[in-house]
């Protein structure tokens, strides 16, 4: 059975980081076997020049309450 999770990481003023784990819990095993660890980056981008901007307030907010 495999097992996936993503959780928040920091929250910068224009990114945020996504930690992401896929592990797998095998019937010969008596704990989980770790199969893949990743830190996502995501930048935030001005739609129409495509360069760094700030996280919007009220999305910065809501992701920090999650």
């Amino acid at each position: 059975l495999l097992s996936i999770s993503s959780e928040i990481g920091k929250i910068g003023q224009g990114s945020l980081e996504f930690l992401q784990k896929i592990s797998v819990n095998e019937p010969s095993h008596s704990e989980k076997i770790m199969l893949v660890e990743a830190i996502i980056k995501v930048a935030c981008v001005d739609a129409d020049t495509f360069k760094p901007t700030a996280i919007p307030k009220a999305i910065k907010v809501k992701m920090e309450q999650i």
